[in-house]
């Protein structure tokens, strides 16, 4: 009676230790493996497990690997989302900030009602009363969008188009002058 009792507690120990082993040897797996393939060689080929217990581990462990990059690709969709958004509010900002811009520069050109109203002036009085609106203009491509925006008629087009083309002709004229001196 007492060898059978003895072979109990023996069994009992090796299964308690065989356990922890197990667990230990489960982990430096873990360690080295990155998918549930890679876990079940390192399990069978580095700790001798059997492959009919390696395989809920590998399963287990490629779910686990699994659910890890559905989260980081989940992360990573909603950071893009946000960046997208915010370049979005930039950008529209920036647009919205050019259309004032563009309007300003109208407004001062039509401040002076003689000439909107088709008064001859003289270039140089025209010069004189636009010299403000010379320091707004802004850039072609941002004038053309405003003036897409407002849908304005030929007449009023083609009236804005000839001021900013007369006044870029004043820049480049201060310019070439500038450079002589």
């Amino acid at each position: 009676m007492f060898v059978p009792t003895l072979a109990l507690l023996l069994v009992g120990c090796g299964s308690a230790a065989t356990a922890h082993d197990r667990g230990a040897e489960l982990a430096a797996c873990e360690l080295i493996s990155s998918s549930g393939d890679e876990l079940a060689r390192c399990l069978v080929m580095k700790y001798d497990w059997p492959a009919d217990t390696a395989g809920p581990a590998k399963y287990a462990w490629q779910g686990h690997l699994d659910s890890l990059q559905r989260d980081h690709e989940a992360q990573a969709a909603a950071v893009l989302a946000r960046v997208a958004q915010e370049e979005a509010r930039a950008a529209a900002a920036q647009h919205a900030a050019r259309m004032r811009q563009a309007a300003a520069w109208v407004a001062c050109v039509r401040a002076h009602p003689d000439i909107v109203n088709g008064r001859v002036v003289e270039m140089d009085e025209l010069r004189r009363q636009w010299q403000p609106c010379i320091r707004k203009l802004p850039p072609f491509d941002v004038l053309d969008a405003y003036f897409d925006s407002q849908r304005l008629n030929e007449t009023d087009r083609g009236w804005l188009e000839w001021a900013e083309q007369t006044i870029v002709t004043w820049q480049a004229d201060s310019i070439l002058n500038a450079a002589k001196r």
